[in-house]
């Protein structure tokens, strides 16, 4: 990574200095609204996101360069939203030996999780009766952007959990072989 960031410090022509970068994310972002309303198929939601993604780490490599105070303050946001979670933080190994031992109970973790579990099946199901046709008629009436963010969000937790579910029980097994 500090390859491919070591190039902007020294070519300033790359990614100037000047108000303009947020001005033209903004511009960005008002684009894909727009070609959104257009958007029929799963190629260009993709295609959205794949670009989306891009300018998210045009915004990460131009704050390595030149830091960006609406980025400051939303990394802050994010690090009190994080800290108000720091309870559910594991800290055992996939042996469950850790310091102190685990208590012969359920976690409230898991509740917490089967609550969760419990609100995103009824919010799914009351997304389901309001838009039958899709969630893409919802990022029609709503916003484009946050339906791509949400798309990027839930694939990105599906391929995590399928490739934890693969790697942990391979990982026991391996371990007890």
């Amino acid at each position: 990574m500090k390859l491919l960031t070591s190039v902007f410090p020294r070519n300033g022509r790359v990614l100037p200095s000047g108000g303009w970068f947020t001005l033209a994310v903004c511009a960005f972002l008002i684009g894909l609204e727009v070609a959104g309303r257009y958007a029929t198929t799963d190629v260009h939601d993709a295609l959205g996101a794949f670009v989306l993604v891009a300018v998210g780490l045009a915004v990460v490599a131009r704050h390595r360069r030149e830091p960006l105070s609406w980025v400051n303050r939303l990394t802050a946001l994010g690090r009190r939203a994080a800290g108000a979670f720091a309870w559910l933080r594991y800290d055992h190994g996939i042996d469950l030996r850790g310091t102190p031992p685990l208590p012969r109970r359920t976690p409230p973790v898991v509740f917490v999780f089967a609550l969760m579990v419990a609100a995103w099946g009824a919010l799914a199901a009351g997304l389901w009766v309001a838009f039958p046709t899709g969630w893409r008629a919802a990022s029609y009436y709503s916003s484009y952007t946050l339906y791509l963010l949400f798309m990027l969000v839930l694939w990105g937790a599906l391929l995590t959990v399928t490739f934890v579910g693969v790697f942990v029980p391979v990982a026991l097994l391996y371990t007890r072989l």
